[in-house]
């Protein structure tokens, strides 16, 4: 789906890939999401199984379903929500450049942090190990974590 100056709104999509500029895209839920947008908000309010998107100069909100398995998001002067559930596993690759990662992160278990600058590489898991990845690279916004 291909998308200029518009706002879409979807109820349940079992997938979902868009190209969004100037118009903001709320989903309600859908087990995998792949795409791109610029100027333009995602919210989203749960991710069952993959999540792979490209955002510039919008925000992201969205709600992770235990059973995620894959979400890879790449932004730019943009700040990520992540709302995610007590009971989850996954593994992390957080890299940020004049960004920070902020939230419920008391749980994370890192095994790599890099920090030099305003740079960081952050590699870790939450609830154990697991086949679950979360990789975001953020430049210019912030990566906020909250437990649900």
């Amino acid at each position: 789906m291909k998308s200029e100056y518009s706002e879409i709104k979807i109820g349940t999509i079992t997938e979902l890939n868009y190209n969004s500029d100037y118009g903001d895209v709320t989903i309600g839920k859908s087990a995998r999401i792949i795409g791109k947008s610029t100027y333009s908000d995602l919210k989203v309010e749960k991710v069952e199984e993959l999540l792979h998107v490209a955002i510039e100069y919008g925000d992201i909100k969205m709600a992770l379903d235990k059973s995620v398995k894959n979400v890879s998001i790449n932004s730019s002067y943009s700040d990520v929500t992540l709302l995610y559930m007590h009971d989850s596993k996954f593994n992390f690759e957080l890299l940020t450049e004049y960004s920070n990662s902020s939230g419920d992160k008391g749980d994370f278990k890192y095994t790599t942090i890099h920090d030099k600058d305003f740079n960081s590489h952050h590699i870790g898991q939450y609830g154990g190990n697991s086949n679950n990845k979360i990789y975001i690279k953020s430049t210019y916004g912030d990566i906020k974590w909250v437990k649900i």
